[in-house]
């Protein structure tokens, strides 16, 4: 085996029903993967990748075997398989075909059966395909009951009377009601999960590549929720427009040519947005733009230097014009994550030397700064803090 052969990280893609969601899923994260037709070994755009095709059940047992470094499980047959302890559990990555949400495994029983509960059922034959999970259910209620294997059909077991309830999987329920079935009871619930192989984590080339994999599967994961808002506010109504701004940490405001208007940039989920463009506009906003995100990074980490790093470069800049009046840019100590309750701009260029580009002319002329908070830059150095102007008056 060549060394560059022992750095190819051998990736687990599920086939079935979450094929074409992960596959997606991996795009938008940066990877395209493209399948041929007769065979299961698809080209992706990364030479340090693999992929394989594989069913869900198996990857759990190939990635404990070493035969695959890393790949996308659901929950359900890792446990199934008693797999939990015997790879490493990675992240939780809540899809599925249809939407974004868990499913679940759930008791059900005929609509007209006098079966109300799982007690009811002692005795009774229960279809299902996940045998030992239902097993495990069953015995740590202490109740006695016949569970046999369903091959596929299984809502149609009790239709056909070949079982008094079935343990099945569902995301809405609607194929169970459609089968004039009722559920009784959640016997657990699932979701895809990332896991790997315990030697590929020990190994600094794959554990490096699968960190960033992560990183940026749960990044386009989050960013399917969330979306960009971009505006022109007033600057006399800064504050008003600001507290109606849910973000992943604070807006980014930035000073306009006009030093009557400030450009506010945010993200929020998608949800609340319908409601709140027609609030920003009646509080004086104006040039809204809302634009789809296609990976959102650490919400405590990587969203947050990012703007960071960018209100850092901009109030730098600001504050360098403003110190040739001031000695100082005082913060108000009521916002202050912790101390000093007030930074100099000789502080603040002291501790970035140059590695904080000027991104405005020394000819702009704002009369004067209005800092709102204080936020730490963990990027660059413990601590470093960065302003957050708000207004520019």
């Amino acid at each position: 085996m060549t060394a560059e052969s022992q750095t190819i990280l051998k990736l687990g893609v599920p086939k079935g029903s979450l094929e074409d969601a992960t596959i997606n899923l991996f795009e938008r994260a940066g990877w395209k993967i493209r399948k041929h037709t007769r065979n299961y070994f698809p080209d992706i755009n990364d030479p340090t990748i693999a992929a394989s095709l594989c069913r869900v059940q198996e990857i759990g047992g190939y990635i404990e075997a070493g035969i695959l470094d890393l790949g996308i499980v659901g929950l359900d047959w890792l446990m199934e398989c008693g797999l939990e302890d015997k790879v490493v559990r990675i992240a939780d990555l809540v899809y599925s075909k249809t939407s974004n949400r868990p499913c679940r495994w759930v008791l059900a029983v005929a609509g007209d059966s006098p079966y109300q509960n799982p007690r009811d059922l002692e005795g009774k034959r229960i279809a299902t395909e996940l045998k030992g999970l239902t097993s495990r259910y069953f015995d740590r209620l202490g109740i006695n009951v016949n569970i046999f294997y369903s091959w596929g059909a299984t809502e149609a077991k009790v239709v056909e009377g070949l079982a008094d309830g079935i343990v099945e999987v569902t995301e809405t329920g609607t194929t169970i009601r459609a089968h004039g079935l009722r559920i009784i009871d959640e016997v657990m619930c699932s979701y895809p999960v990332l896991i790997a192989n315990k030697d590929a984590m020990n190994n600094p080339e794959k554990r490096a590549k699968i960190e960033q994999i992560t990183l940026l599967l749960e990044g386009a994961l989050r960013a399917e929720s969330l979306v960009a808002i971009k505006m022109n506010a007033p600057a006399d109504n800064l504050d008003a427009i600001l507290g109606m701004l849910p973000s992943l940490n604070s807006p980014t405001v930035s000073p306009l040519q006009d030093n009557r208007w400030l450009s506010v940039e945010t993200v929020v989920n998608i949800d609340v947005v319908r409601d709140l463009i027609p609030r920003l506009r009646k509080a004086g906003a104006e040039g809204i733009i809302e634009y789809a995100l296609n990976k959102v990074g650490g919400v405590m980490q990587c969203a947050q230097n990012a703007v960071a790093l960018d209100t850092v470069r901009r109030t730098v800049a600001l504050c360098e014009i403003e110190h040739e009046r001031t000695e100082e840019v005082h913060v108000s100590e009521a916002n202050l994550v912790e101390e000093p309750p007030r930074v100099t701009f000789s502080d603040i260029s002291e501790t970035l030397g140059n590695r904080i580009k000027r991104f405005f002319p020394r000819n702009f002329n704002p009369l004067r700064i209005h800092v709102q908070a204080l936020f730490r830059v963990g990027a660059l150095h413990r601590s470093l803090y960065a302003i957050r102007v708000v207004r520019v008056l």
